[in-house]
């Protein structure tokens, strides 16, 4: 559906579960230059449990993180209320906004924590960051008000890709800026977790993957880092925003422990 914002047009990908609702909702921002079509299995698998996903396709040069940080919170507290209170629509009274998450990949990891601690601070439940990169753009970071977001927060990624490919620049996740430094600037409850030998691409489906060339491959599975990601995101969001009691503070009712015995995956708590 196309949604009409004070910026401008912004085109979603709405996924929502059968039945009547409300549902709770997670809004996913892509990687820079990154499709929505991308991370399908993430939307498929949590409407399948109840979970309204609302998607976009990142702009690419045509936006900054702040920029798609306020466009992000204008969709979600002034429109997507009004879509909601119609009486008759594709969302009407299909969604509980008192229990929203975020989630991004790479860029959209920096959008969402943007977003979620400064104009919807105080309005969204739960944070699970893909490989977020916390570059500097537009004067903003990310972890500079990180301290303050108050929720449940994961940062899930890999070290691959701290350096560069090709010897220059930065890599596409650098060292510098990547989910690491992030979870340090998270206050508790929050989780990181490490996709052993995987890339930054691994997150997303690589039939539809924009430009993963330029980052380092890794020696994982792609497809098992992917169903992984899919799977720790599901129990989490099924946790923070729908009381899925099964699912525990670790994931481990999601299968963290799982692939942590089996040497796919670390974790660190706090």
């Amino acid at each position: 559906m196309t949604v009409k914002l004070t910026t401008g047009d912004v085109s979603l990908v709405v996924h929502l579960p059968a039945g009547a609702g409300p549902f709770p909702i997670v809004f996913l921002s892509a990687g820079f230059g990154q499709v929505a079509a991308g991370y399908a299995p993430y939307a498929e698998r949590l409407a399948s449990h109840g979970v309204v996903v609302l998607s976009r396709d990142d702009p690419g040069l045509g936006g900054s993180s702040p920029a798609l940080a306020a466009q992000l919170a204008e969709l979600l507290s002034t429109w997507l209320p009004a879509e909601v209170a119609k009486p008759s629509g594709l969302l009407a009274a299909k969604i509980d906004l008192s229990h929203l998450g975020l989630m991004g990949h790479s860029r959209g990891g920096q959008v969402s924590l943007l977003a979620a601690t400064g104009a919807l601070l105080g309005k969204v439940s739960a944070l699970f960051a893909l490989d977020p990169v916390d570059t500097s753009t537009g004067g903003a970071q990310a972890r500079t008000a990180l301290p303050g977001i108050g929720i449940p927060t994961v940062f899930f990624g890999e070290t691959l890709d701290g350096t560069p490919k090709f010897f220059i620049g930065p890599g596409c996740a650098n060292a510098a800026d990547n989910y690491q430094v992030l979870y340090a600037a998270a206050p508790s409850p929050s989780l990181l977790l490490t996709a052993l030998g995987a890339d930054h691409f691994d997150f997303v489906l690589a039939s539809k993957a924009v430009g993963a060339g330029i980052c380092n491959s890794g020696s994982a599975d792609g497809e098992e880092v992917l169903e992984l990601a899919v799977t720790l995101s599901t129990g989490f969001f099924a946790r923070e925003l729908a009381g899925v009691s099964s699912v525990g503070p670790l994931l481990d009712g999601a299968g963290a422990a799982a692939a942590i015995a089996d040497g796919r995956l670390t974790r660190v708590a706090k």
